[in-house]
Parts: C-alpha cells; sequence; structure tokens
C-alpha cells in the first residue's frame, strides 16, 4: 500500500512527477518549454471550488518543483475517480482534452466536465485573457487495456510517460506491467539518495 502524502495524493506518484520534470531539463529546451505534468488532482465537488487550489499549479507553485503554464502547450494530468486512474493530455492550444482510460469503462462526461469548463477560466484568469472562456472538448482515446482490477495506476503513469517522450502510447502492453513496477520502484528508492 503506497504511503500518502499532503492529503491524498500517494507518495509514489510525487515522486514519479519530480523525475519526469528533471527528465524534461534534459528535454530539448523548446520540447520542454511547451508542456506541464501537473501532479494528481482530486475532485469530489461538482462547483468551481476547486479552482483556487488549481492556481497554484497554474503559478507554478506546486507542486514542488512546479513550472508555471506560460507558454505550455499539454498538461498532463493524473486523475482518480474514486479506485480507478485515468491519464488526461490537454492540448492548450486546440482546446482539446484527450483522455487515456485502460480499464474501457465510460467514464462520466459530467466529471470531465469539471476540466472542460475550470480550465479555460483558469488559463483566461492566470495566463491570457484573450484565451475565451468557451468549454474545452474531450475524446476519449483508444489504448491498451489492463487485464486485471489493480494495473490503472501503473497504466497512468506509462501513458504519460509515453506521451512526454514522444512515443506511440498502443505499445504499452499488460504484460510489461510488473517489470515497469519494479523499474519505477528502483527509480524511487534511487532518488531518496540524489535529495
Amino acid at each position: 500500500m503506497a504511503r500518502k502524502s499532503r492529503g491524498r495524493t500517494p507518495v509514489f506518484l510525487d515522486y514519479w512527477i519530480r523525475l519526469k520534470k528533471l527528465y524534461a531539463v534534459f528535454l530539448e529546451q523548446k520540447k520542454a518549454d511547451k508542456l506541464h505534468s501537473l501532479a494528481t488532482f482530486f475532485t469530489n465537488n461538482r462547483d468551481e471550488s476547486c479552482v483556487n487550489q488549481l492556481v497554484r499549479y497554474v503559478d507554478g507553485k506546486s507542486p514542488e518543483l512546479g513550472k508555471a503554464w506560460k507558454g505550455c502547450r499539454f498538461l498532463y494530468i493524473p486523475w482518480c475517480l474514486k479506485s480507478h486512474w485515468i491519464a488526461l493530455r490537454v492540448d492548450i492550444q486546440e482546446r482539446k482534452i484527450e483522455v487515456y482510460n485502460s480499464m474501457g469503462r465510460v467514464i462520466n462526461c459530467e466529471k470531465i466536465s469539471v476540466f472542460e469548463n475550470i480550465l479555460p477560466k483558469l488559463i483566461c484568469a492566470q495566463l491570457d485573457e484573450n484565451y475565451g472562456l468557451q468549454s474545452l472538448s474531450s475524446e476519449s482515446i483508444s489504448c491498451p487495456q489492463q487485464l486485471n482490477g489493480f494495473d490503472c495506476g501503473m497504466f497512468i503513469v506509462k501513458f504519460i510517460e509515453f506521451l512526454l517522450a514522444g512515443k506511440d502510447a498502443s505499445l504499452i502492453h499488460p504484460d510489461y506491467m510488473r517489470e515497469w513496477r519494479k523499474k519505477l520502484a528502483t527509480d524511487i528508492f534511487s532518488q531518496s539518495f540524489d535529495l
């Protein structure tokens, strides 16, 4: 069982996000300037009270090693819906949210609408007043599916990792999850020596 840190965010995802941000430093500067990885975000409310929580992300003040969204093209969001993880890739320029769901369940459109409606308001308020307040569109992306009830977290880690690296997410295969889980644990463990 993963330890918890700051509310309901699992520690392993915090470390993974830090690793990915450090890795982004080594990416081509042009590419690194156009993406941002949003740490795990949870919402159970259907109103806009979560906007205040997200403002710190937009400004680059959260999480640790955060980056301001100004100049970013993509946002990568690991998101937990009750007990299932999905990955969202938000294309700010195209005003589109891509939903990567490894269980093939239909995601309640009302839940995605939180992002469709709030992200434009955040971008207008914090970054670009000319962005416009119209909602973003969302699309469920055909992607590899897990074969059990517990690999969704590892799948979203790999979806985001492959998308960040410009690789085809269809190369992710359920048979690799056991080894990738070991590699992630090793990366997290070895990072503690570098801090």
